[in-house]
């Protein structure tokens, strides 16, 4: 019962996650909309870039997703008062961290294990970098996919 009710909040947060994207600004400048950085990881061996990343600050929190034409996506959540450092995704409170990964299955999956390290966060100049390694299973279902060799740098739209 309670892996459910914890599954249910990071379900919240991760579509409020969503929301906040599609309030960032959607243009080509250096700072905003559509081509904010880089984001890439590697799914059970195979090597993936996102075509369209974007990143926002905003209500306490940094929102962080690259996507594929396919729909294949990762969505980061996170608050901004996060520190640089390595955070163990298994004991991380769901408040305070939402990753959400659809793969090109379009199966939704969320890590069960593994790491974030952020390793970047400038609040003057807005840019915020970070790697990541996860086990990301779907909610129902025990099929999982590793997630390695992932990273992102972005530098973020909104408020200081």
């Amino acid at each position: 019962m309670k892996t459910q009710i914890k599954m249910l909040a990071f379900m919240a947060v991760a579509f409020m996650a969503v929301v906040m994207m599609g309030c960032a600004k959607d243009d080509d400048s250096p700072s905003g909309g559509n081509d904010n950085g880089s984001l890439s990881l590697t799914e059970n061996g195979v090597n993936w870039t996102a075509t369209k990343v974007t990143a926002a600050k905003a209500l306490g929190l940094i929102t962080v997703s690259g996507e594929d034409d396919t729909d294949q996506e990762i969505i980061f959540l996170l608050p901004d008062t996060i520190a640089t450092k390595t955070y163990d995704l298994e004991k991380f409170e769901l408040g305070a961290l939402a990753i959400t990964y659809v793969s090109a299955d379009n199966v939704p999956r969320y890590p069960v294990t593994g790491s974030l390290t952020i390793t970047k966060y400038n609040k003057v100049t807005n840019e915020f970098a970070g790697t990541f390694n996860f086990e990301a299973s779907p909610l129902a279902g025990t099929e999982t996919v590793a997630i390695t060799n992932g990273k992102f740098d972005v530098k973020y739209d909104g408020a200081k």
